[in-house]
């Protein structure tokens, strides 16, 4: 078609675009969906001729201050997501000039185009889901330029896109896997999750947060019921409002080595892209994979900020891992600021009568244990030494960190080392006991303290709230209604127990998806191909790698061909065939533009001889094809 475009052409293109930027709007600015539908109207209102596309003038002046516009407003967005941008404003755009078959020609490429983008920018499952659907939607849009809308199916835009399914998944386990030639740049814009500083009421925040932090998967079923902290951060300075990490916590050590004959546990872990480097791992955890390293705090991170889904595989050792800490940091950790001491001095007299950390701590347990503490995901705003005050000795409700503050901050003035552990607790078991999916409202903060040998545990929270560390906020009796009111409507119905099968079905996909189309990379082909050599020996791996290319490739060109619809021609088709091929022979050739009647008038009078077989032979044939009686098939007039 190389006129106008017709109003259907226009209705599947504007459903292309809309389409587009359901799956691009948290990504991109505001202001480009309004202009792209603002566009797409513009067109709709050409096509029905109600109104008339504007002139180029009027659409480049458009286009550059639109252009202006999204730099200016996307001057703090990562540079990715703003070239995303731009590619998006010429997509809308687009609508407004669209007139010929190579515009829509040009609107497809640059939709196609933003499917890809979209899974650069996010990665899971449900996402390459839609991915999927846009190209195929832009796919449909290419085939309204040759065919009636009402005679395009959806089945006839997807199966080119299924005919070379069995040869892209050959190709995926057999091609080397390169390392990529570029990497996303790092995001400059804070993201919900962990901070690595931490103010009294920070993790408060992440309980309206249901974005997935990570995933882990046990090789062996796991005790669901018991406590599991998963550790990300040491915070072991404190000024008096904020808690941060020194520089001695973020230096590299050595990973802790497990006690001669002490059994561990190989566990898996699938995190989501951050713009922070901790990696959340069970204290005294190993790992050989490359890109990460362990702290001095006991924990592990990543070289630079995972800005894609990353599979790293862990090794729990429990309890024997070895600890160590210098004179001079030890130090550190019963720092306080003055005026914290000043206060607490009168308070912390009663404590000093025990001798070692470990009674002073049972103490404090017990003082907490007297008084009438509560915990609640809405707190008062306490804030700095006033604020600590109050909830200590006055108010005395609070969640996680507020309890955390309170006992390093105890423990501190009576000379204890002690610091602040961030991290999660608990998280979504499988009904197999050997995944668990942690979000962002897992969030959660403890304490640790040195007894002269080891690091110690201490959870204040499970002193004051138990069915905190055994249950989730919607499902603990001490905050399921604050959580409902704190949540939202999509959670409370999302996060309840009747769709709970639902929600454990699909994180089992998304973790499969992960780890095995998203991090297969080349060091688990590598051991892939280990499994199979080991199975099957280097010859047969050989034939067999052969083997499934081979049918890849057959399966591929089987389903494009599709010869079983294939049909013999019918006797008068082959007839023709036959008596055209013997007229060639003689020098006679049936140009392509030449009907078959112009054909046999010219045979007439070069090659009169052969006239009469052939118009016989093309009478046959018309009174199969084009009669009424066409009902006579080949197998009846053999």
């Amino acid at each position: 078609m190389n006129g106008y475009l017709s109003a259907s052409t226009i209705k599947i293109a504007m459903a292309c675009y809309a389409l587009t930027c359901l799956v691009l709007l948290t990504n991109v600015l505001w202001l480009l969906p309004v202009v792209g539908l603002l566009s797409c109207f513009w067109s709709y209102m050409a096509v029905t001729g109600k109104w008339s596309l504007p002139s180029r003038k009027i659409l480049r002046f458009v286009t550059i201050v639109a252009a202006i516009l999204v730099l200016y407003l996307g001057r703090d967005l990562p540079k990715f997501e703003l070239f995303t941008c731009i590619i998006l404003l010429g997509y809308g755009l687009k609508f407004a000039e669209l007139k010929l078959r190579r515009d829509i020609e040009a609107l497809s490429m640059s939709g196609i185009l933003l499917a890809a983008l979209s899974l650069v920018i996010s990665s899971q499952i449900i996402d390459a889901v839609f991915a999927l659907i846009i190209i195929v939607m832009h796919l449909l849009l290419l085939l309204s330029l040759d065919s009636k809308l009402q005679k395009l199916r959806f089945s006839t835009a997807i199966k080119p896109a299924l005919v070379v399914i069995p040869l892209s998944i050959t190709l995926f386990l057999l091609l080397p896997r390169l390392a990529p030639l570029w990497k996303m740049p790092s995001a400059n814009q804070a993201q919900t999750g962990l901070s690595d500083e931490v103010q009294v009421g920070d993790i408060s925040e992440l309980i309206r947060s249901d974005r997935l932090a990570f995933r882990a998967s046990f090789e062996a079923p796991q005790n669901s019921s018991q406590a599991w902290y998963w550790r990300a951060m040491v915070m072991d300075r404190f000024d008096g409002q904020r808690w941060f990490r020194s520089q001695a916590t973020q230096l590299k050590s050595n990973p802790p080595r497990g006690a001669q004959g002490e059994s561990y546990q190989e566990y898996s872990l699938i995190l989501e892209s951050n713009s922070q480097a901790w990696l959340p791992s069970l204290k005294y955890s190993q790992s050989t994979d490359v890109g990460i390293f362990y702290r001095a705090d006991d924990n592990w991170e990543f070289e630079s900020p995972p800005m894609n889904r990353q599979q790293k595989s862990m090794r729990w050792l429990g309890s024997s891992g070895n600890s160590d800490i210098s004179e001079s940091n030890l130090t550190e950790l019963i720092d306080l600021p003055p005026q914290y001491r000043v206060e607490l001095e009168s308070f912390i007299q009663g404590f000093r009568a025990y001798s070692s950390a470990s009674q002073q701590m049972s103490a404090l347990k017990q003082w907490f244990l007297s008084q009438e503490f509560g915990y609640t995901l809405q707190p008062p705003a306490y804030s700095g030494l006033q604020g600590f005050l109050d909830f200590s000795f006055n108010q005395q409700q609070g969640f996680c960190v507020h309890y955390a503050q309170s006992l390093v901050v105890f423990a501190r003035a009576l000379g204890i080392p002690s610091r602040m552990v961030t991290g999660y607790l608990g998280g979504e078991w499988d009904d197999n006991g050997k995944q668990i999916t942690i979000r962002d409202f897992d969030a959660h903060a403890w304490v640790e303290y040195w007894d002269g040998e080891h690091w110690q545990q201490v959870d204040p929270t499970a002193w004051i709230s138990p069915q905190r560390v055994a249950l989730n906020y919607s499902n603990n009796p001490d905050t399921a209604q604050q959580w409902q009111q704190t949540a939202g409507t999509w959670n409370r119905i999302w996060y309840s127990q009747s769709l709970n099968q639902l929600r454990q079905g699909l994180d089992q996909i998304d973790y499969w998806w992960a780890s095995w189309v998203l991090n297969f990379d080349s060091q688990r082909q590598f051991d892939f191909y280990n499994r199979l050599r080991t199975l099957l020996g280097n010859s047969s791996l050989i034939v067999a790698t052969a083997s499934v290319l081979a049918l890849g490739i057959l399966i591929s060109v089987l389903l494009w061909m599709q010869p079983w619809h294939w049909r013999p021609a019918p006797k008068t088709t082959r007839e023709l065939r036959r008596q055209l091929k013997r007229v060639k022979a003689k020098g006679l050739i049936r140009k392509k533009s030449e009907s078959l009647q112009d054909f046999s008038a010219r045979v007439a009078k070069q090659q009169p001889n052969e006239y009469a077989q052939l118009k016989q032979a093309i009478h046959k044939y018309e009174m199969y094809r084009y009669s009424a009686q066409s009902t006579i098939d080949n197998y009846k007039d053999s």
